[in-house]
């Protein structure tokens, strides 16, 4: 199976990530016409010329529901296998990773981080207060909950996804220095654990993450995904070579911007990546209602960019 940055670099364009919004072209698929939906998934990507199909993030809510019955799970888990617990919910997930698998994109499996689901079972002023007062209890609820994305990421893989998408976004809120200390080291376990089932991981945080994304590069993961609030030219010259940046179009633009104006962004973007891995796409879900002249301004502008020769 090609890597992350392998695919990237054998686009014969710049490759885009259509993180949300219409397809491009009509969808008279069955079911309802969503990223929940793996015919739709596919067709989207395709119709956009996306380099990866995107499943649908689990809820968090549904996440932390499911993490509940993990110890009486993890006797009973199969290396790799599919999940199997009360909280259905999850199997539609899996499911739909299995189902894009037969297609012709890599298929993008996505959990949420450590810190993020931790945060979500015991709320995140409870979490906020423990980074200052009982590092040793963010210890014991992080290592639980690395334990809860290692098989949620497991199953991602099982059910043929070739690349997980780790979604850390509290950790941007947080003191860098609580990150390095408690953070860091279940991204780095998570990680290996993926990389071990020979597939990739791509690291996504949500704000101004600049003081992060050089932790983040070395944690073994070979891409990482910024929003708005992070400057590319700046994350950029903080990764090593080979690195995978996604982003990091302020998703709110496609709503208040022109097609001329979000055209101009698309190319400063690709002029900045300019013989680096790169894949252009919106920092963020992008938001319903958007026009597909709006997103399609972006999306080819950024592809067909010329300075992108494949010189990486």
């Amino acid at each position: 199976m090609p890597r992350l940055p392998d695919i990237v670099r054998s686009a014969t364009h710049l490759p885009v990530f259509a993180t949300g919004g219409p397809a491009r072209e009509p969808y008279e698929g069955p079911g309802v016409a969503d990223f929940t939906n793996a015919g739709f998934a596919a067709h989207h990507a395709r119709s956009w010329g996306s380099a990866f199909a995107l499943t649908f993030m689990p809820p968090l809510e549904v996440v932390s529901a499911w993490a509940e019955c993990q110890d009486e799970l993890a006797s009973a888990e199969s290396d790799g296998g599919p999940i199997d617990a009360p909280t259905m919910p999850m199997r539609r997930w899996t499911d739909t990773i299995q189902e894009l698998a037969e297609g012709d994109r890599p298929v993008v499996g996505q959990v949420w981080g450590p810190l993020t689901t931790a945060s979500a079972r015991i709320g995140p002023d409870r979490m906020f207060s423990l980074l200052m007062r009982d590092s040793g209890e963010v210890d014991r609820l992080l290592g639980r909950e690395t334990r809860t994305v290692q098989t949620l990421a497991r199953a991602a893989v099982g059910a043929g996804a070739s690349v997980v998408w780790v979604a850390e976004p509290m950790a941007v809120p947080i003191d860098p220095r609580h990150f390095e200390q408690h953070a860091l080291g279940p991204l780095h376990k998570v990680v290996a654990d993926v990389c071990a089932r020979r597939r990739d991981t791509v690291i996504h945080m949500s704000g101004d993450a600049e003081r992060l994304v050089s932790l983040v590069s070395a944690t073994g993961a070979l891409g990482m995904s910024i929003t708005a609030g992070t400057d590319l030219a700046r994350a950029r010259d903080s990764v090593p070579p080979g690195f995978v940046l996604f982003g990091n179009l302020d998703a709110e633009e496609l709503v208040r911007r022109d097609e001329t104006t979000l055209g101009e962004r698309a190319r400063g973007m690709a002029a900045t990546m300019t013989g680096a891995p790169y894949v252009a796409t919106p920092g963020s879900h992008v938001p319903d209602g958007v026009p597909i002249e709006r997103m399609a301004a972006f999306i080819d502008e950024a592809r067909d960019h010329p300075g992108l020769a494949r010189a990486v």
